[in-house]
């Protein structure tokens, strides 16, 4: 922190009640393709469609082969959990992206058995991320554990995080708008 004084959740998150995650897929050196979440949440489907083609752009300037379909994930408002200041006293685990990736590929194989963690990355502005899905028999207490080890940054403002349900992917190209079924993208756009 810059000195600022921080006041402590005085900014009640209004949560969209529905939105979506989106996943790319960029190909690596070796011509294997890697799953990738985006940090983001996006209420609004097209704007996450919209962040595909600008980082598709720049992979391409970085010479990196990002492939043109990804997968939008609708997501429902379940309930918000409040949070408390002590959250912030004593962060100790980082959330790689290795391990968002690994957290992330499960649930598209049984949707129903997880729920996802949304966290306020401004409550100002109204912008969400999704650090982690849980599976939907997580102990409150197991949460608040995570929130309170996790280094996942949290806007301090916020008066909350919320959970949503996990609904089913939709395979979407997204230069020509086309959708897939997601059952059977490998076939369909040759990820296999």
């Amino acid at each position: 922190m810059t000195g600022k004084k921080v006041n402590f959740q005085s900014i009640k998150v209004k949560f969209p009640q529905k939105a979506y995650i989106l996943s790319v897929w960029i190909m690596n050196e070796k011509g294997e393709k890697i799953f990738f979440p985006m940090l983001q949440v996006y209420e609004d489907p097209e704007n996450a469609l919209k962040y595909a083609r600008q980082l598709q752009a720049k992979k391409h300037k970085e010479s990196i082969n990002m492939i043109d379909w990804c997968m939008l994930t609708p997501i429902i408002f379940m309930e918000k959990i409040p949070l408390k200041k002590e959250y912030w006293e004593d962060p100790n685990v980082k959330l790689t992206m290795f391990d968002r990736i690994k957290a992330f590929g499960k649930p598209f194989v049984d949707h129903k058995k997880y729920k996802l963690l949304v966290t306020p990355l401004s409550a100002k502005e109204n912008t969400f991320s999704a650090p982690s899905p849980f599976k939907k028999t997580i102990s409150k207490k197991e949460l608040i554990d995570f929130m309170k080890s996790s280094e996942w940054y949290v806007d301090p403002e916020a008066d909350s995080v919320a959970l949503y349900s996990i609904e089913e992917s939709i395979g979407v190209n997204f230069l020509t708008g086309e959708t897939y079924d997601p059952d059977r993208l490998d076939e369909e756009v040759g990820m296999n």
